[in-house]
């Protein structure tokens, strides 16, 4: 194993790829770097027509683990991202950024590509963002052909091209995609559409579901579910080299009036938002209990299970524990059912 490797080598999944034989490819990793920061043109704010310049933390977290791991064979150790950030991180620029990359970078040939939400409006956030960086950028302009009425980029050079779609599952059958990118997971509702997307690239070399998202206010929901799994990959609870996790959150035991704790669930606090506005934010919403229920929902990524709820979900979690069948012989116990009206019959 390379020291190079062993230095990327940052949770028990790591450590069991690297030990499968998995490396890390710094050169792979600077090219898409490169190309985000070269090509990908920002459109909001008083960074408008710049370049993109990546974050530290998003460069040396996200991009360069999630593309410069390497399978044996050369291709993408990863199949599938999880990442959970508070709003206002800069999350829809960079997903609309990798989009892109993935539309052109891999140089795959047929690459479908699909941004993916809740509602269609809400899949037109990050789709929207590329297009526009189409737009602002000579060289992707003169080369991808946008078209608004279907949606559409289209890479004519390798027949590729990348789309907005909406939830309705029965009409994504079908699929192929070379990548996914999947916003705001915590609003999607049922399950349907994430199940008629989860196999879209099982015939792709090196594909990618990319899952970016805010905690939400349904435990049941698929995003609570692929929160949970991030969760117990950094841990070392669930093992799977294919899922790359990255969750930045605090927890209901933190002190909100901490600037360590602002930080410490808002990597890009002082570049996309000042510490002063976040600061009359909270404050804000100290005073109102609905209010402050929604702040730590969006600005802290803390998981809610209602404006108002009769017990927090941190509490919740903690009376969790394994049991047998023998644990609870001769102990009253209670059983309860929740039956949906669409999905379990």
């Amino acid at each position: 194993m390379s020291s190079l490797t062993t230095q990327w080598i940052r949770n028990p999944a790591d450590q069991r790829a690297a030990d499968e034989g998995c490396y890390f490819d710094v050169n792979a990793a600077v090219r898409v770097c490169a190309f985000l920061e070269r090509f990908c043109k920002q459109s909001k704010g008083r960074w408008a027509g710049q370049s993109l310049e990546l974050m530290p933390w998003q460069r040396d977290e996200i991009i360069y683990p999630l593309f410069g791991w390497k399978r044996p064979d050369g291709s993408r150790r990863f199949r599938h991202a999880s990442i959970w950030i508070p709003k206002k991180n800069g999350k829809s620029t960079l997903a609309s950024a990798i989009g892109l990359y993935m539309l052109l970078g891999d140089r795959e040939q047929g690459a479908e590509v699909y941004s993916a939400a809740a509602d269609r409006q809400q899949a037109g956030i990050v789709h929207g963002e590329a297009v526009k960086m189409v737009k602002a950028s000579p060289e992707l302009y003169s080369r991808l052909r946008i078209n608004h009425t279907s949606w559409t980029i289209t890479d004519e050079g390798t027949q590729s091209f990348y789309r907005a779609i909406s939830s309705e599952a029965n009409t994504k059958e079908g699929l192929n995609a070379h990548a996914l990118l999947l916003d705001e997971l915590h609003a999607w509702q049922g399950s349907a559409l994430w199940q008629t997307l989860k196999y879209a690239g099982i015939t792709r070399r090196q594909p990618l579901t990319f899952v970016i998202s805010t905690a939400g206010d349904d435990i049941d929901s698929v995003g609570y579910a692929e929160y949970e799994k991030a969760k117990h990959i950094l841990d070392g609870t669930v093992h799977d080299e294919r899922f790359f996790a990255f969750v930045r959150e605090a927890s209901e035991e933190d002190d909100f009036a901490d600037r360590e704790t602002w930080r410490k669930a808002n990597p890009s606090l002082g570049v996309t938002f000042s510490e002063d506005d976040f600061a009359r934010d909270l404050d804000e919403a100290m005073r109102t209990p609905g209010d402050l229920a929604a702040f730590k929902r969006y600005r802290f990524n803390i998981w809610q299970t209602d404006s108002s709820p009769w017990m927090h979900i941190g509490k919740w979690h903690a009376c969790r524990r394994e049991f047998t069948e023998a644990d609870l012989y001769g102990m009253p116990c209670a059983a309860g059912l929740d039956l949906s009206r669409t999905d379990d019959m």
